[in-house]
């Protein structure tokens, strides 16, 4: 176990091994992600895992969209967490006119970047959610109101896929460089995953294309 992350009593106590309904306990996974809990009374129920949406690939759930944490909050909390991993150097670029953020950090000698742009869960929730005159605002406050909203959902939603990926390294799960292979930043100043993912059926079927000699 990792002796930064193991230290900290904020990581939420149902993310841990051996608890009911944790997504390696297959035995509950069957339940839909349900967590059997005791009441003070000591009456055993049933009831809905925070995370389960996760485990079981449903659509994100609305309480994402109408989080009321600031980007700030979010942000904040991302960089104690990639510290308290071991990470340095540490970076947080916010360019929100065009609608992106941009999250540098250092694990050992790796160099690491997360970009993030809000452009879908705006239109997603402009088309899913469209303005009408029963909005009680006019149609470009609605538009502000969506945009400023998607940033606090995406930074969220960022915070949560990094605590979990970090989580599944922590517990052996898999290999940090598996999990954030794509967002390591070569010399060229792109990802990997920007190099690699607009050519991966050549890489796929040619894989000496990337591979040593001989591989």
């Amino acid at each position: 176990m990792h002796p930064r992350l193991s230290a900290d009593r904020a990581l939420p106590p149902l993310a841990q091994p051996g608890v009911p309904g944790h997504p390696t306990d297959s035995a509950h996974l069957s339940v839909i992600g349900y967590l059997i809990v005791r009441s003070p009374s000591g009456m055993l129920r049933m009831k809905r895992h925070p995370l389960a949406h996760h485990w079981m690939g449903e659509a994100m759930p609305e309480n994402y969209w109408t989080t009321s944490v600031s980007v700030g909050k979010s942000e904040s909390e991302i960089r104690d967490l990639v510290y308290r991993f071991g990470a340095s150097k540490y970076a947080f670029i916010e360019d929100w006119d065009e609608g992106s953020v941009i999250i540098n950090f250092m694990y050992r000698e790796y160099p690491v970047e997360f970009r993030l742009r809000i452009d879908h869960l705006v239109s997603t929730r402009l088309e899913t959610q469209p303005w009408n005159t029963k909005r009680r605002c006019s149609e470009e406050e609605y538009i502000r109101r969506t945009n400023e909203q998607a940033k606090k959902t995406g930074m969220r939603i960022l915070l949560n896929h990094i605590k979990a990926s970090l989580i599944a390294v922590e517990y052996g799960l898999i290999n940090f460089e598996d999990v954030f292979l794509s967002n390591f930043v070569t010399r060229s100043g792109q990802t990997l995953g920007e190099i690699v993912v607009p050519n991966l059926k050549s890489v796929i079927s040619k894989p000496g294309l990337l591979l040593p000699s001989g591989k």
